[in-house]
């Protein structure tokens, strides 16, 4: 199924441009700022899944730092209760947040 795309033109200040050219590299501007806006309203998977794997990443470095996991508040274990915490944040592929995870 194809996705159909409106063109919709937007105004910037020439320093938002600028940035806005540097930002995207090799990449077209446009994808950006279709990236942001399906962002703002929660409608990309792609967004979701790069999220969650940004989350994934975060408890990965908490499980293998060895400070952390040997790190005991009042018989807590800090390393879990920092991930069970983080996991949380995961969001479902529509851009909402996952409810009890």
């Amino acid at each position: 199924m194809e996705t159909k795309m409106i063109p919709y033109q937007v105004y910037l200040s020439p320093d938002i441009h600028k940035k806005l050219k540097e930002a995207a590299g090799d990449r077209k501007a446009s994808g950006i700022v279709r990236d942001a806006i399906n962002a703002y309203f929660g409608n990309t998977d792609a967004i979701s899944a790069g999220y969650n794997s940004a989350i994934g990443d975060v408890i990965d470095i908490i499980a293998k730092d060895k400070l952390v996991s040997g790190l005991t508040i009042n018989s807590n274990q800090v390393d879990m209760q920092l991930i069970n915490k983080i996991l949380k944040l995961k969001r479902k592929e529509n851009g909402k947040k996952k409810r009890g995870a």
